[in-house]
């Protein structure tokens, strides 16, 4: 099957990776969650217990619950890897906390 067929939360393997679509044109790795260029026309392997029909409400919920986790792990990294001592990456660290919150809230994440 071409990736440009799987719906958004499909899972499949591609190049003996497993990934989770999450947009047209990306899918996220599975043990990193680290989002991924798919071309269209690729060839993936649609793994068994996939195509249950999912709600557009829930395969979007699927898809902002990995984009904010993503984010979240790459603000982690730069600051955890900033010249900050432990004392200025908490005050960052609680200023940025409140920003997710809201974010997950208007986007109505759990």
């Amino acid at each position: 099957m071409k990736f440009s067929q799987l719906p958004i939360g499909a899972e499949f393997i591609f190049k003996d990776e497993n990934y989770t679509k999450v947009s047209p044109i990306m899918a996220a790795l599975a043990l990193s969650g680290t989002n991924k260029a798919i071309p269209r026309s690729a060839v993936v392997e649609v793994k068994s217990e996939l195509v249950s029909v999912q709600t557009p409400e829930h395969v979007e919920t699927k898809a902002l619950n990995q984009a904010m986790q993503a984010l979240a792990q790459d603000i982690n990294q730069v600051i955890s890897s900033s010249n900050l001592n432990a004392e200025q990456i908490n005050a960052l660290m609680n200023a940025i906390q409140p920003a997710f919150s809201r974010c997950r809230h208007s986007l109505k994440l759990p």
